[in-house]
């Protein structure tokens, strides 16, 4: 990754938490710390008020090209971020269902995930997310969902993220079903809404 590249990933982190846009803040700053490996970055200076912090993939996990990631930025005490592989990624935390480690969080900080939460599915030219049979609803925000009107938007209002957003009902939303019938694209910038925490969904440069 060049210098010039992650230059522009810190002024795009920039202008979008000037325009107010939290979602998109996250996923420049998320994407800035895969490539590098530095997740602190050279956000310090900019209000980034909490830590973020990669999620490890358990040992058992099947292995694959990493390509796109989820990133929390709703999360309380320290938002998470878990890179997604070419293929199925198993979302969750449960040793029986994910494909992710638990993480222990510092005192006073909540859960991102669900023992199991999400299926996503990257093909070339495609990624799909489906519900893994998690225990509560979960909601996709695609990125070019109006702002939501009467209830606080988490990708702009830095209101409380509570569980019932998870089940959200709003023009533009798309709910997904415990079964996992509903089966719906996501496109970068996508907001996927669980109980725990909004999470945004970003892609990263790939070799074809």
């Amino acid at each position: 990754m060049t210098t010039r590249s992650t230059e522009d990933l810190v002024t795009q982190h920039r202008e979008a938490r000037a325009r107010g846009d939290r979602h998109l803040a996250q996923l420049y700053r998320a994407r800035y710390g895969i490539l590098t490996g530095d997740f602190d970055g050279p956000f310090g200076d900019d209000g980034a008020p909490k830590p973020l912090v990669p999620v490890a993939k358990r040992r058992e996990a099947e292995s694959g090209q990493a390509v796109a990631f989820l990133a929390s930025f709703t999360a309380i005490g320290r938002d998470c971020v878990f890179v997604l592989k070419r293929g199925v990624s198993r979302v969750g935390v449960d040793p029986a269902f994910g494909d992710y480690e638990r993480v222990k969080a510092p005192a006073g900080a909540g859960a991102v995930l669900e023992g199991r939460q999400w299926l996503i599915v990257h093909h070339p030219g495609e990624v799909l997310v489906m519900d893994d049979r998690s225990t509560n609803q979960s909601t996709v925000l695609p990125r070019a969902c109006p702002r939501l009107e009467g209830v606080a938007d988490p990708r702009f209002d830095a209101a409380p993220y509570y569980a019932n957003m998870a089940g959200l009902r709003a023009p533009g939303t798309v709910a997904l079903d415990w079964a996992g019938t509903v089966v719906q694209p996501l496109h970068e910038g996508d907001v996927l809404l669980g109980c725990y925490a909004a999470l945004v969904f970003g892609l990263l440069p790939i070799d074809s």
